[in-house]
């Protein structure tokens, strides 16, 4: 059986490099502030509760959310 042992990029003609990461400043800004008055419930809710928020932010503060690192 054979493992992966590395990924390789496969190069493509005409792209020179990768292009810029989306970022909405003002989304970021109103998510960590939504995280910030949530306090340490943030880090304590069920899977449920934390679906249930996933589903109600808008869509432009949900990319926020999954592009942190």
């Amino acid at each position: 059986m054979k493992r992966i042992t590395g990924f390789r990029i496969r190069k493509q003609e005409g792209v020179k490099a990768l292009p810029i990461p989306y970022q909405d400043a003002a989304a970021l800004n109103r998510l960590l502030e939504k995280v910030r008055l949530m306090g340490e419930s943030f880090f304590t809710m069920s899977e449920e509760i934390y679906g249930d928020w996933l589903n109600s932010l808008p869509q432009d503060e949900f990319i926020e959310l999954i592009a942190l690192e």
